[in-house]
């Protein structure tokens, strides 16, 4: 038996479940099922803290770290066994078939959840397909394989023709306000604040160019600058900005279309050279947005020389 849960919460009966390593998708979901009834929800560590502290009944953590190259195929020979089988044996799945424990489901009649721009790329390619299968892996992920009969996705247009027939469209305007409205407070401990007449600061991965010290200088110099009183961390960061900044600091997690609403005035967004934060004028059209950096390297490069650091 292998022992790859590190949380576990069962609190109600379920015939759903969703496995999912994505906060978007987690919110689709609960968008698509109207909430968190009926299912058990899985994930990575990533998301032990929150998903934890949330009101979702019924949460199983897994460590992906402890899966090794050849457990999958190991598994579906029959030579090993695993502690959640018993959990998820026979139940609807929905989330992403890409995972590193997706054999362990049951994918008939299953539905993908959009994940990305990697839901409009196409299949994996053949040589890839030929090692996932050696592996015991899902051969054709992403939705392409014949056991998934669902794909939730918000861009019909970008659709690939093999998967239009199994295409569920979503709008991402009604998704977002129905996650405002109902799916944070299941998901966060804390009541969520408007974020109207707030400076908001969009940090960036930069630790492969400055030092970890370095870069705290650095949004320390801009918060001054611009006077900022809100810091949204990005997901792959590890620094615990709190030990830092007093201002408001939002969880790294949540995505930023659901922290901004339509509603939201006078919001001021900074960033390095996030491109990636001018898609939230789609949300909120009235928001300011201020490139800081139009070359990342240069800028950075340039501040370093200022500070005298390496």
């Amino acid at each position: 038996m292998k022992n790859i849960i590190t949380y576990k919460r069962i609190q109600s009966n379920y015939e759903n479940v969703c496995y999912v390593n994505s906060i978007f998708a987690l919110f689709l979901y609960l968008y698509i099922n109207k909430g968190g009834h009926n299912t058990l929800f899985v994930s990575h560590i990533d998301f032990q803290a929150l998903l934890a502290n949330s009101k979702l009944d019924n949460v199983v953590i897994v460590n992906t770290k402890l899966n090794k190259n050849w457990d999958s195929l190991l598994y579906k020979m029959g030579l090993l066994q695993y502690d959640i089988t018993t959990l998820i044996k026979k139940k609807k799945f929905f989330g992403h078939d890409h995972l590193t424990y997706a054999f362990l489901f049951d994918l008939s009649h299953g539905s993908v959840l959009e994940d990305g721009a990697g839901n409009y790329n196409g299949p994996i390619p053949f040589k890839k397909r030929v090692k996932r299968a050696l592996k015991g892996r899902v051969v054709s992920p992403l939705g392409y394989g014949n056991k998934i009969t669902s794909i939730y996705l918000s861009k019909p247009e970008l659709v690939d023709s093999q998967l239009q027939n199994k295409t569920k469209v979503f709008d991402v305007v009604d998704m977002l306000d129905y996650t405002r409205n109902f799916s944070l407070q299941m998901i966060l401990t804390h009541n969520f604040e408007s974020l109207s007449g707030k400076n908001i600061l969009f940090t960036q991965p930069i630790s492969d160019l400055v030092t970890e010290d370095g870069k705290i200088e650095l949004y320390k110099e801009i918060a001054e600058k611009y006077n900022i009183t809100v810091i949204k961390p990005h997901p792959r960061e590890c620094t615990d900005y709190t030990k830092h900044f007093s201002c408001l600091i939002l969880d790294k997690f949540i995505p930023a279309e659901v922290l901004i609403s339509p509603d939201d005035k006078n919001v001021h967004l900074y960033t390095l050279n996030s491109t990636s934060v001018l898609n939230l004028k789609e949300v909120n059209d009235n928001i300011q947005v201020d490139l800081l950096a139009l070359d990342l390297h240069d800028f950075l490069t340039q501040w370093k020389t200022d500070k005298n650091l390496k």
